[in-house]
């Protein structure tokens, strides 16, 4: 007996050393780096630089430090004008822009030749600005990861891809995003095909306008003006996805840990939001049948219309659920109710809270 406690507490061991080494390989790899644009990383593990500049012990850009940079920007706005401050950032910005510009290189596309829109980064900021001609114009601003484009004719309209390469290696896990591309497109582009890949970075888009639209955003930031599409599909792994406006026919969202905020909605047809670990706000018009799919997280819907607009089916688990005049928590049930509408939402919660609210 002995023997056999000996040998299951060696085997424990060993199996903890080599999932130790693994884990430890792939944060250095940029797995430690990526827990820190998720926001989960909360324990001491180096150097870093707080925001008045002094060095501290900690993971980078962990909550607590967050927490302390808040605290330091409240004091600074006691003794400065926090309105001037950031005037003064967004001039320096754009005064860096202009400058930036003028090494931008024109690409032999116009609104009425570039089809489709493909962009597949990885640790890597994205911004997608108006032109100020016909013109499609690119710029890449660092080289770390050597982002390139490439044009390819089909059909008589070209398709723009952006792409760059990754190295892994040991250290990776200190570097951020070192490059930024710039993308400048003619006023009335609307595209064909638009299809968004972002890891671990930061995206600021214009409004963008296709006939199908598909994000997927890994740990990264993106925030753009909006989106107009016949089908727009949106997945935000445990990064965080804010859009002023989004129209379209055909809606699919799909959230994991992150978090997803949307101004105003506007959807025709089918719309599907499946909701894991993470949070989706949403405001808007939903015209045609929705899905809702709520695991462990939270959404809130604050729709236009009346409640009697719609039917419903709502099964609720141990979670907690408010539909219009209907409400549940607690203990597993479901209900369905108004009947023969047109419009059908089908609302399931597992775990999580769903909050549907109408204005009339």
């Amino acid at each position: 007996m002995k023997k056999f406690t000996k040998g299951c507490l060696m085997t424990a061991l060993v199996l903890f050393l080599v999932g130790l080494t693994i884990s430890l390989v792939c944060g250095l790899l940029g797995g430690f780096r990526q827990l820190t644009e998720m926001g989960l990383s909360d324990f001491p593990f180096g150097l870093y630089r707080d925001f008045a500049g002094d060095w501290r012990i900690g993971f980078f850009r962990s909550p607590g430090y967050r927490v302390h940079e808040l605290e330091e920007l409240e004091e600074l706005e006691e003794i400065m004008d926090i309105e001037e401050v950031r005037k003064t950032v967004d001039n320096e910005m754009e005064k860096n822009l202009k400058n930036l510009a003028k090494k931008k290189e024109q690409l032999p596309l116009t609104a009425d030749t570039l089809g489709s829109l493909e962009i597949d980064v990885e640790d890597c900021d994205v911004l997608i600005l108006e032109s100020e001609d016909e013109h499609v114009w690119f710029l890449v601003d660092g080289n770390a990861n050597r982002p390139h484009y490439a044009i390819e004719n089909e059909r008589g309209r070209s398709e723009l891809s952006i792409e760059n390469e990754v190295e892994r290696h040991l250290g990776n896990w200190r570097k951020g995003p070192n490059d930024t591309v710039y993308l400048w497109l003619p006023t009335g582009c609307a595209l064909e095909e638009c299809e968004i890949d972002l890891g671990a970075g930061y995206m600021d888009s214009i409004f963008l306008k296709a006939g199908q639209i598909k994000v997927d955003l890994g740990a990264g930031l993106l925030e753009a003006d909006g989106f107009e599409g016949k089908e727009v599909s949106l997945t935000v792994g445990a990064g965080e996805l804010l859009a002023d406006r989004i129209t379209a026919v055909k809606a699919d969202f799909e959230i994991g840990a992150g978090h997803m905020s949307i101004g105003e909605l506007s959807v025709s047809g089918e719309m599907d939001l499946d909701v894991s670990m993470g949070a989706a706000e949403v405001a808007g018009t939903i015209s045609g049948d929705l899905e809702v799919e709520c695991g462990m997280g939270e959404i809130v819907m604050n729709l236009t219309g009346s409640e009697d607009d719609h039917s419903y089916y709502v099964e609720c688990g141990v979670g907690n659920v408010v539909v219009g005049s209907y409400s549940h928590g607690g203990v597993a049930s479901h209900k369905s109710w108004n009947a023969g509408e047109s419009s059908y939402f089908n609302i399931n919660c597992s775990m999580g809270n769903v909050t549907v609210t109408f204005d009339e």
